[in-house]
């Protein structure tokens, strides 16, 4: 650094920063420079070393850096609560006849659904399927010609029947299938805690 005033400390930060802002105005012949800072130090020794000075507007600055511990309490407590929203929220209250609520504690019980054996996941579903059965193209088509005595001309029905086309009874198998693995998977993930 060249011609650097006696006044600055270069092992001073601030002093080191002006120091440096004298020298490059001096080898480059450059009349201005402006110090741009919020530091209350370098504000007052640049003006004391003819700088022009500007404060950083405080909306130029980032929002601090959240503390690690912080940024991991927050995730825990995100998981926490998406966790907890996972089951249901019961509130009980008890009233008398009035419909005043009654404040003393009462004990309540709430069963979980046993651990089942694949034979009694399959008997479940083997009694939902007898529920709801999977229809013959014949019960199929059927349905689908009496769905079409519902749906009288005048609102514009008035085209031909049109039997359900192979890939319509292709796509109603394929759900029907994608059903009865939904419900056997529910069986299965419903066990106890």
């Amino acid at each position: 650094m060249e011609n650097v005033p006696t006044d600055l400390d270069i092992s001073i930060p601030d002093d080191r920063i002006v120091a440096e802002a004298i020298s490059y105005r001096n080898t480059h012949g450059i009349d201005e420079i402006i110090i741009l800072t919020n530091d209350q130090g370098l504000l007052e020794t640049s003006e004391d070393h003819d700088f022009t000075t500007m404060e950083i507007p405080d909306e130029w600055f980032l929002p601090p850096e959240p503390d690690p511990n912080e940024k991991r309490n927050k995730e825990l407590e995100d998981k926490l609560k998406k966790l907890q929203n996972t089951r249901p929220k019961i509130d009980i209250a008890i009233s008398d006849s009035e419909g005043t609520v009654l404040q003393q504690s009462h004990n309540i019980v709430v069963k979980t659904c046993r651990e089942m054996d694949c034979s009694e996941i399959e008997e479940l579903l083997a009694a939902a399927i007898n529920e709801w059965p999977v229809l013959s193209e014949t019960e199929i088509e059927k349905n689908a010609k009496e769905d079409r005595q519902f749906a009288p001309s005048y609102l514009g029905f008035d085209h031909d029947f049109e039997l359900p086309c192979r890939r319509e009874i292709q796509k109603y198998y394929e759900n029907y299938q994608a059903w009865t693995d939904e419900v056997r998977r529910f069986l299965e993930e419903l066990q106890a805690e």
